[in-house]
């Protein structure tokens, strides 16, 4: 069901199998979602066993790199500021995109396309600049926070969208079923369908039951 508890047993259990790979790497996602130094470094010591340790250690690296969206004739790329030469700029994501949305959990959604009158289409980058979740696009992107981030397909620029949530292997882990789908609040999502509103938890179980017009 891509939860890590499932990936975590597949590695244990079928070592031989052809999708170990997979698998390994896919743990690792799901496991050091937060894309912070200590999470990649704990995980170093949590599972010793992991093949690729020279991947670990470029994403420590990079947890490193405080990029932010950096704008130059219309187009956007990612920058740092060094803390010894304040006043420099050090572009590390060349210009290139329409829109760039800041890095969070080690991702950023951006777009290379202009858009329509009712849709925008983003995708997720990684600060390695790579394209990450196969390239799906989404019309409304949110940040990542703990791992996930709410998204949502359709016309979203007039308000025709429907909102889901994806974990970081770009997995839906909440389908996009509602028109509307708040950040949380003491761990709850307000969210809403065919007019009415309650809550949901991070697994997309309702606690309150949708029945509120408001």
């Amino acid at each position: 069901d891509n939860s890590i508890e499932d990936y975590h047993n597949f590695t244990k259990n079928y070592t031989a199998n052809p999708h170990i790979k997979e698998a390994w790497l896919n743990f690792y996602t799901l496991t050091t979602a937060n894309a912070t130094e200590l999470v990649y470094r704990k995980f170093l010591d949590d599972y010793s066993d992991f093949p690729d340790k020279p991947r670990v250690f470029h994403d420590i690296e990079l947890s490193k790199l405080n990029l932010a969206p950096f704008k130059q004739n219309d187009k956007f790329g990612y920058a740092f500021t060094k803390d010894t030469l304040p006043d420099s700029i050090v572009l590390v994501i060349p210009v290139q995109y329409e829109e760039a949305l800041d890095f969070k959990c080690g991702v950023a959604a951006v777009r290379n396309q202009p858009c329509t009158d009712s849709r925008c289409s983003y995708f997720y980058i990684d600060k390695d600049n790579k394209t990450v979740f196969g390239g799906k696009k989404f019309n409304y992107p949110g940040n990542f926070d703990n791992g996930f981030a709410i998204v949502g397909i359709g016309d979203c620029e007039v308000d025709s969208c429907k909102y889901g949530m994806i974990d970081k292997l770009g997995n839906w882990s909440i389908p996009p079923v509602y028109t509307d789908f708040e950040d949380p609040t003491d761990f709850l999502y307000a969210v809403s369908k065919d007019s009415l509103y309650g809550f949901i938890n991070r697994q997309g179980k309702t606690v309150i039951s949708l029945k509120y017009i408001n």
